[in-house]
């Protein structure tokens, strides 16, 4: 899948190993960095989806029609499908194998 970022500054981050783990720690950091290799060697979002540990999930409240993958402990990787508009099913909810992008938005504990 292709990868965007909301902000440049966030793209440097998740593009350097090194500010990823000096930022998240060791542990947090290594996984964000598989999530994020997760990603990319994805077709469609429907392949995380059967990544059991990856807890792909739907938010709701102020971030509804973003999801988010567990990175470490209460942290999570937050996205927004892409492209837009997100392509639906016909009972409307999200169709995942046709989502072919991601747009990172957040980083972190929203708990």
């Amino acid at each position: 899948m292709d990868i965007e970022f909301c902000t440049t500054s966030r793209a440097k981050l998740c593009n350097s190993e090194k500010a990823i783990v000096r930022k998240f720690g060791q542990p947090a950091g290594q996984k964000l960095m598989q999530r994020l290799g997760e990603l990319a060697a994805a077709n469609n979002l429907g392949e995380i989806e059967r990544l059991p540990p990856a807890g792909l999930h739907l938010l709701k409240a102020d971030r509804a029609g973003q999801w988010a993958v567990t990175i470490h402990g209460g942290q999570r990787l937050v996205f927004e499908p892409l492209p837009e508009p997100v392509p639906k099913k016909p009972d409307g909810g999200l169709d995942l194998t046709r989502v072919t992008g991601v747009r990172v938005v957040f980083i972190g504990d929203y708990h």
